[in-house]
């Protein structure tokens, strides 16, 4: 018998963090139910797809039926998508060293997730 882990692996997390797209949709497509997983701060992998920009990773809610259930949700600190983007914003723009691309890259990212929630409260 193998080892006994007292707390779930974080390779989903991990692996969104850093970008890893073809891993996660493997996994994604071998355990759908990862969809809804929600890590320690209550966030799930697209919430932290977006707030590294990883569009890879994002782009697959649109290939998912709730994907207005997951945007709305909410972390343990009260915090929506649109929330976290911003706060990670500041962060991004100290990466970038041309401001000009690093505004282009923030809209970008502030327009498809306000998209995205103008559906959810039109629905």
């Amino acid at each position: 018998m193998g080892p006994v882990y007292k707390y779930p692996s974080n390779i989903l997390f991990d692996a969104t963090k850093m970008g890893n797209t073809l891993f996660v949709i493997e996994l994604l497509r071998a355990y759908p139910t990862l969809t809804w997983m929600r890590n320690d701060d209550g966030v799930t992998i697209f919430h932290v797809a977006a707030m590294h920009r990883h569009l890879g990773i994002y782009n697959i809610l649109y290939d998912i039926r709730a994907r207005h259930a997951i945007t709305s949700l909410i972390d343990v600190n009260g915090n929506t998508m649109l929330h976290l983007i911003g706060m990670t914003s500041k962060k991004m723009r100290e990466e970038t060293s041309r401001a000009s691309l690093f505004m282009q890259r923030e809209l970008l990212w502030f327009t498809i997730v306000a998209e995205i929630e103008k559906t959810i409260s039109l629905n």
